[in-house]
Order: C-alpha cells, then sequence, then structure tokens
C-alpha cells in the first residue's frame, strides 16, 4: 500500500519478469504478416536511435521496430539449446500433470508444458519460424498459458523493445452503482465530468478496431495474465487506489499488438492513434544494419550488448502516464501503519452503520526489494504493527473487520502465517504441501541429505573430515538454499504433525495423475529466535485472545490475492468459514472467485535451483552426465538467454492443498467469494467508499448490494481426511 504515492503508473518494470514481464506476454496472431520485413528494418531503427541520441529514451514507430525484430533469424542450435535447458527447470514446475489434466470446471484449456516444448524444438529442426522472435515468442505463450505467477521466463529477445499507445493507457472499468454492469471510460474524461457536478457520465469505450471492445480486453488477458481467474486477469488490468500502478497490456506491452489503435465510444466518435516503440537498451549502435546483427549484438550470451543494459526507468512512459492518467486519491489517516514497507496500515471507519467497524489493509507480505528492508526487519515490524492494531480496536470496542487484500500477491509465508496467528490464537496453523519428484529434484534431496550427514555436525558446524574448498562452498549452498531446505529431513513434518525423519519419508513418493511427488509436508510453526519468534511460541507463548469472531469478519478480495496470501485467506476460509467480498471483475454478473492468484505455496527461483544443481554435482561428481536433466540446470544456458540476468524467473516448487482435497492443488478448485461488488468512479479512488460497500454488501443489506447471482452462501467442509484415524478412502496416503 502506498499511502502518499501519486496515482501515476510505472509502465515499464525492468528486470522484474515476474511481476511486469508475465503482464507483456504476446498475442499470438500479431507476430504473423503477409509481407516480408524490410531487411534493413533493424539499419533504419539504428540510424532513428543516432539520431535522437539526446533524448534518455528513443523511440520509433512500432512498425519499424517489429520489422526489425521479424529479420533476426532463428538459428537452430542455440534455440534447441535453450528449450532444452528450460525444459530441464520446467521439470520442477509443481503443477504440470494437472495442467495436462485439469478439472472440468478450470476456466482455460489444458497445457502439455513438457510436450509443447518438444514441439517447439521440433518446430525449430523443421525451419518453422520465421524468426527468433517468433520463436520466443511461442515460449513466451507457453509459459503465459500456464497462468501462475511463480511460472516465469521471458526470453532476451524482448529486452530491446517495449510497445505502447497511450490512447489506451487510462482505461478504466467502473459501475454506476456498484450493482449495473461496469463500462469502459477514459479517468481523465471521468474525473471531468465528475469535477464538472452534473453527474453524467461520459462518453464509453465500445470497441476496441473495430471489435467489442471487452472481448479484445479479455481475450488480451488470457493470453497474457499469469492470474488463473479470468476476473482476477480483468482487474489485474485496470488501476485502482491499491494497484495505483497498474495499465492495460495492450497500453503497454513488450510484444507488438499491432501499428495503432481506433477506439469506438457509445456517442458514435472514434479516436486513433499510432503506436510506438521504445528503445530499452543503453546501446543501439550503428553498426546493426540487419537482422544477423542484432542477434550477435543482443542475443548471444557473451557479446557486449546483453540484457543487463537496459536503460533506467524512460521518463517519457511517465509523461503518457501523466497525461492521461487521474491520481487516485490517497489513503485515509491510518490508526496504524508499519515503519517502512508501506504495506500494512489499520483504520477506523465513521458514520452511522460504521462506528464499530476497524479495517486492516494488508497489500502484500513482504517490502519491495528497493526498500532495502531486512526480511527480520519487516517481520518484527509487521509483528508489531498488529499487535498494535488490535490492541487499538479492542480498546475502542470495535466489533466487526474487514481485512483489505486487495493487490496483495505474496511474499513471506511466516507474515501471513503472523497474521493468523495474531487474528486466531487458540488455532493451530494447518498445512499440506508437496513437490513434484523430478528426477533432477530426488538426486538434489538425496546428495544434500547425504552431505549434510557426513559433512556437517550437529551443531550446524563443518565436521572435522577432508574436503576441498569448492566441496566446503557447496556444502554452504545447500544448508542455506530455500529450495533444498524442503527436501531435507529432520525439520519438515506431515499434515498430521509426524516428523518425517529420513529422506526416503520426505521424499515419498506420492502418485497423483500418474505422476510422482514428495510426501505431503509443513514447515514447522513453532521455531523460536532470539530475533523473532511468531506469536504463540517463544517469548510469545501467551498471546491476547482473539479481538473479532470469526462471523464478524470479512475478507475483501479483488481477485489477485496470490502466494501466501492464498495461504492466509485459506486457513481463514476453511478453519473458520470466515466472509469473503469480490470486488470488480468482468462486466458481466454472476459470482466471482475471492482468489485468482498463484495458489502454490513456494516461488522457486531459477538460479536458486541451478546453484543447488552445481552444488550436488561438486559432491557427487557421477551426476554430471551430458545431457542429463540436472546437469542441464547446472550448466544454466536458460539463465543466460533471459531478459533479465539477475532475475531470470521461477517455477512453482510447491503445491499447496486444501484440508478437504489430497488429490487436487488449491490451484485448481473453484472458490466463489459470498458476494460481489463492482467498482464505482468513488469506490476506484477513495478506499474508504469501497470498504463502506464491504460492510453493507456483507452485513447491511447483501440482497441489494451484492451483484446479481453472485451470492454464494458457502459452507466449507472441514472433514479431517488428513488426520490419524480420519477417512482416507480414494485418497493417498499422507
Amino acid at each position: 500500500m502506498r499511502l502518499s504515492r501519486p496515482g501515476l503508473a510505472v509502465i515499464l518494470c525492468l528486470g522484474n519478469e515476474w511481476i511486469c514481464g508475465v503482464n507483456a506476454a504476446p498475442a499470438p496472431h500479431v507476430s504473423s504478416r503477409q509481407s516480408a520485413p524490410d531487411p534493413d528494418s533493424c539499419g533504419l531503427v539504428a540510424s532513428a536511435v543516432q539520431d535522437s541520441s539526446r533524448r534518455s529514451t528513443p523511440t520509433v514507430p512500432a512498425t519499424l521496430a517489429f520489422d526489425c525484430l521479424q529479420t533476426v533469424p532463428n538459428r537452430k542450435e542455440p534455440a534447441k539449446k535453450l528449450i532444452q535447458s528450460f525444459k530441464a527447470y520446467s521439470q520442477w514446475q509443481s503443477t504440470l500433470p494437472f495442467l495436462k489434466s485439469p478439472p472440468q470446471d478450470y476456466p482455460f484449456a489444458a497445457v502439455d508444458v513438457l510436450g509443447t516444448l518438444d514441439n517447439i524444438s521440433s518446430t525449430v529442426d523443421a525451419g518453422g519460424y520465421r524468426s527468433e522472435y517468433d520463436f520466443q515468442l511461442a515460449i513466451l505463450e507457453l509459459v503465459q498459458s500456464v497462468h501462475d505467477g511463480h511460472y516465469t521466463f521471458m526470453p532476451d529477445i524482448f529486452s530491446v523493445f517495449t510497445f505502447s499507445n497511450r490512447l489506451l493507457a487510462d482505461l478504466v472499468s467502473v459501475s454506476r452503482d456498484g450493482v449495473e454492469v461496469p463500462k469502459l471510460y477514459h479517468a481523465a474524461e471521468l474525473l471531468e465530468a465528475s469535477d464538472s457536478g452534473t453527474g453524467e457520465f461520459p462518453r464509453a469505450v465500445t470497441k476496441i478496431n473495430g471489435e467489442d471492445a471487452a472481448t479484445v480486453l479479455e481475450r488480451r488477458s488470457t493470453l497474457t495474465s499469469f492470474y488463473q481467474d479470468p476476473d482476477a486477469q480483468w482487474n489485474s488490468d485496470f488501476p485502482t487506489y491499491a494497484r495505483q500502478d497498474t495499465v492495460n497490456s495492450l497500453a503497454q506491452s513488450l510484444d507488438y499488438t499491432g501499428p495503432s489503435v481506433t477506439l469506438t465510444y457509445d456517442d458514435g466518435t472514434e479516436q486513433t492513434e499510432e503506436s510506438i516503440a521504445f528503445v530499452l537498451v543503453e546501446s543501439f549502435p550503428s553498426r546493426i544494419e540487419t537482422g544477423d546483427d542484432f542477434y550477435d549484438f543482443f542475443l548471444t550470451p557473451s557479446s557486449s550488448g546483453s540484457s543487463l543494459s537496459e536503460r533506467a526507468e524512460p521518463a517519457e512512459l511517465l509523461e503518457i502516464r501523466q497525461s492521461r492518467v487521474v491520481p487516485i486519491s490517497g489513503y485515509p489517516a491510518p490508526v496504524v501503519r508499519d515503519s517502512d514497507a508501506d504495506l500494512t496500515s489499520g483504520y477506523f471507519l465513521n458514520g452511522t452503520g460504521y462506528d464499530d467497524v476497524a479495517v486492516l489493509v494488508v497489500s502484500g507480505f513482504q517490502p519491495d526489494e528497493s526498500k532495502n528492508i531486512d526480511s527480520i526487519d519487516y517481520m518484527v515490524d509487521f509483528q508489531q504493527t498488529i499487535e498494535g492494531f488490535l490492541a487499538e480496536c479492542k480498546q475502542s470496542n470495535k466489533k466487526r473487520l474487514v481485512i483489505d487484500l486487495s493487490a496483495n500477491g505474496g511474499g513471506i509465508v511466516a507474515a501471513s502465517n503472523e497474521l493468523f496467528a495474531q487474528l486466531f490464537p487458540s488455532q493451530q496453523i494447518w498445512r499440506a504441501d508437496n513437490i513434484r519428484l523430478a528426477e533432477s529434484v530426488r538426486q538434489i534431496g538425496e546428495t544434500a541429505s547425504s552431505a549434510m550427514q557426513t559433512y556437517v555436525d550437529p551443531d550446524g558446524t563443518f565436521a572435522n573430515v577432508e574436503m576441498t574448498s569448492e566441496m566446503r562452498n557447496a556444502v554452504e549452498v545447500i544448508a542455506t538454499s530455500g529450495v533444498v531446505d524442503v527436501l531435507m529431513p529432520g525439520n519438515l513434518f506431515a499434515p498430521n504433525g509426524t516428523l518425517l525423519e529420513t529422506e526416503a519419508a520426505v521424499l515419498g513418493p506420492v502418485t497423483l495423475l500418474n505422476d510422482s511427488f514428495t510426501a505431503y509436508q509443513h514447515d514447522p510453526q513453532n521455531e523460536t529466535s532470539r530475533y523473532y519468534n511468531m506469536t504463540g511460541t517463544g517469548s510469545r507463548t501467551n498471546p491476547p485472545a482473539a479481538v473479532f469472531d470469526p462471523s464478524d469478519i470479512v475478507l475483501l478480495m479483488d481477485g489477485t490475492c496470490g502466494s501466501a496470501c492464498t495461504l492466509f485467506s485459506y486457513q481463514m476460509l476453511y478453519q473458520f468459514n470466515v466472509k469473503t467480498l469480490a470486488v470488480g471483475g468482468r462486466p458481466r454478473t454472476g459470482a466471482m472467485q475471492s482468489i485468482g492468484g498463484v495458489e502454490g505455496s513456494q516461488l522457486f527461483p531459477l538460479r536458486q535451483i541451478a546453484a543447488a544443481a552445481n552444488a550436488a554435482i561438486v559432491l557427487n561428481p557421477d551426476l554430471n552426465v551430458t545431457g542429463s536433466e540436472i546437469a542441464e540446470i547446472a550448466e544454466g544456458y536458460a539463465l543466460s538467454r533471459a531478459r533479465s540476468l539477475s532475475s531470470p524467473g521461477g517455477v512453482n516448487g510447491k503445491n499447496a492443498f486444501a484440508r478437504t482435497n489430497a488429490e487436487m492443488p488449491l490451484q485448481f478448485l473453484y472458490q466463489p467469494a459470498n458476494c460481489r461488488v463492482f467498482y464505482t468512479w468513488d469506490m476506484l479512488r477513495q478506499p474508504a467508499e469501497t470498504w463502506k460497500r464491504a460492510v453493507d454488501a456483507t452485513w447491511t443489506d447483501p440482497d441489494r448490494l451484492c451483484v446479481e447471482g453472485s451470492r454464494v452462501e458457502v459452507q466449507r467442509c472441514w472433514l479431517p481426511l488428513w488426520e490419524s484415524g480420519g477417512s482416507c478412502a480414494g485418497l493417498p496416503t499422507p
């Protein structure tokens, strides 16, 4: 959350592909063209860059940049090597068999990730790609089709240009009254109409390039969004008070979406604007005259023109947003807020019908890296912020609580656990996760377990045995790796609380959809530290009693809750049947899911997987077989071909399961909210208006305020399928 930040979207995020790159995935139909591109296109781009060298960010017509990309040749051997490398990393994606055979109510097509990678490689072999751009576009399309915020990889050709059209930059989705289906407007025109005091709405956008506007944007979201719910995808395309730095992926993208945009309005008028391309790289020298030159300079890992040499934030992109997008009103004065992270704050509502209501805003569970906040410092501050807020609520006799999780993409799982522990201190946190047992996963787990027994004493110091400095470094890698830690016995538990004492107990396997997984596991919740203890443990063994009754709590969600946010939410939903209210979504009536972000429980960064593989090979050289999965991972060729070398991507390493379903991960389960409302113009800009609507739609008058067909009386089953003695008929044994 940003209490004082102006509502100006930073519409290009360099070096953070799993927030920004995933929202810039391609539309596959656009890349095909009837005529061959001008072979001199890249030379023309180079000339334009030289001519505009005084500008901080050069621009060229979008068509010229696209023509340049289409002249870049698809070289077979490095292309096949890239696929082979990325496929090895993709073996760690925990959802592969479920993507291939999803449940009937899954809203997207089945995806055979490994099979599609093989098909891409075969197409390369057959010379089926006209350009390197088309080849890398196919990879990106596959990544986006998984709709998983943890499964991310953006190839290097997308480091050079970004495409923009300012006409689309300030679109918002607004309902007249929160119940009527929303329409698309320009925010600037809404503000002008609002300031006029007439109460009239401005013209609404009805078509984009001659096609129904909502259909175009929905289709684009399906192609580009990492969210696994269509309504969450829709919300992620538009700015609100909670996600002020948002622009739709037709207005700003790393793929080419067309030469221009024409908008048609409900008053019969039209408006057209040509699209442009920003040149992102620091250097686009004049010696780049052809597509081959482009490849040699930008796409060869050892070249001087790597994707590390990106420009700083292009000022012109901010100027586009400033010229089109209206600043969104800030949050009201908080009762309590965190010190530096700007993520957590508490408020009291005022007015008749709201005097007993408190609001807790948690817009993330991890501070932005740019703030340079130590994770322990954040956790201590988060704990104190929640504790202080609940104490204020009790002292002020607040009876009802709105927890606003809008735009909460997750973060540190311990923070989500801490929030739950303070809300319900008498309730134990329940978790069940597993990991896909790829060959390299098993090899790394077994090697790491053996090495820790051989080279590390029980007190955590190195054993008095002979080892090289390289081996010592490898042991240090596995001892501190978050990827390896979840494969090690002695500190993991089965869902029923049994300690997993051996590597065999950890690795299982458990069979699901004819694929192998580790045993179900969860991390210990009662570890103590001199720096931080979760509420209910160590120095915080006797916390204050719960302030709010579960029936007096509602989770306010825009569908984009992901990762650690989902873990917290499901604890609230399944253990206490807490109410949920969804806001926004596609312009249609009916129910909406409260959780539409990634529902896996742990991101495995590709660099951490590579480091673990290299360490395992050092400790067990027999694993280093040319072409093997672990050898491909250790070599890391895909990492050298990523748009961002510092953050090349990741996979969802751990599936999370509900207590009532041990066969299908949460990622694939449909969970509708109890009620849904649409954003009004005031709700979009003023969070207090949204909070009041949440109160009224939950407790005051849900029949009138919930969108038609959206009221769902969800009674979540609490069968103890995982408990000792529970009924596990038909379910795999934990």
